[in-house]
């Protein structure tokens, strides 16, 4: 399975979703500066343009090739969004953003430990990384279901909107708030299922289901909703990928390595040979010459 592949597409549809809403609504960092700090408007919306770019910029590149300090750096801007939502409250149970925005900056890491897999040939670090990103998507599961136990409005109101305009019938908010309990507590059972008796046809349940609530957005706000559900792509694509890798119960993973990536990387050798070499015969002239630049 070209992980690579695959996962390129999350982080292109990640990407291109939190930079969407960073232009649209501004991002947590943003607020965080403009709000908490004595910065100046100016200077805040400043903030929040370099922030777009860059992110735009990280994302096209991992889109070319995956490279250590792109992952990380995307890794970084969605923990970081994650913590600031919870260090500036505001929404309804901010705290647990960090445990619901799991899989949004831990799955750059998954792609880390793969590409080390494929580099080393190593099925002990697929397996690992396979496992990390099965605690991640459980991690995220846990969250969301702990949310719905609690009662968030916006999930009610999806329930509400979703049932009038894809049934003939208006789900009444009393039958909007049961549902909720239910679906959070199918969500808290799945994700300890997934930790503790890991199965594909769970994850694929996961994926399914990651899948219906980030089109939710969709349904309730439209075509608005379309950078929230981009930003999610990781909550479907993730499990599905855990689900492929995933041999019957347990992580009896296939090392299937990235054949594409590995390639692309044989053939940048010899360039990056050859230049050292120039660069070496370079100085070596200079030295032979009398000329010490350095």
């Amino acid at each position: 399975m070209h992980y690579w592949r695959f996962l390129r597409w999350t982080a292109l549809l990640q990407g291109v979703g939190a930079v969407l809403l960073i232009l649209l609504d501004g991002s947590k960092l943003f607020k965080y500066v403009f709000l908490n700090t004595s910065a100046s408007e100016q200077l805040s919306l400043l903030v929040n343009y370099a922030t777009a770019t860059l992110l735009a910029l990280v994302t096209l590149l991992l889109w070319w090739r995956p490279k250590k300090s792109l992952l990380i750096l995307m890794s970084l801007f969605f923990m970081t969004e994650a913590l600031l939502t919870a260090e500036m409250g505001g929404g309804f149970a901010a705290w647990i953003a960090p445990f619901a925005h799991s899989l949004r900056f831990g799955w750059p890491w998954v792609l880390l430990g793969l590409l080390l897999s494929a580099s080393t040939h190593s099925a002990s670090h697929e397996r690992l990384a396979m496992r990390f990103a099965g605690f991640l998507t459980a991690m995220t599961f846990i969250a969301h279901g702990t949310e719905a136990l609690l009662g968030h409005p916006k999930f009610i109101d999806y329930l509400i909107v979703a049932s009038q305009r894809l049934t003939p019938w208006r789900l009444p908010e009393q039958g909007a708030s049961a549902l909720l309990l239910a679906i959070g507590a199918v969500d808290i059972l799945v994700a300890l299922w997934a930790i503790l008796m890991p199965h594909r046809f769970v994850f694929y349940y996961m994926a399914i289901w990651g899948l219906i609530t980030a089109a939710a957005r969709i349904i309730f706000a439209g075509w608005n909703g379309v950078p929230d559900f981009l930003l999610r792509a990781p909550h479907f694509m993730v499990p599905y990928l855990v689900g492929r890798c995933l041999q019957g119960q347990g992580f009896e993973v296939e090392v299937a390595h990235d054949d594409e990536y590995n390639a692309r990387n044989q053939r940048s050798k010899p360039a990056k040979l050859k230049t050292s070499r120039r660069v070496a015969a370079w100085l070596a002239n200079l030295r032979l010459n009398g000329q010490r630049w350095f």
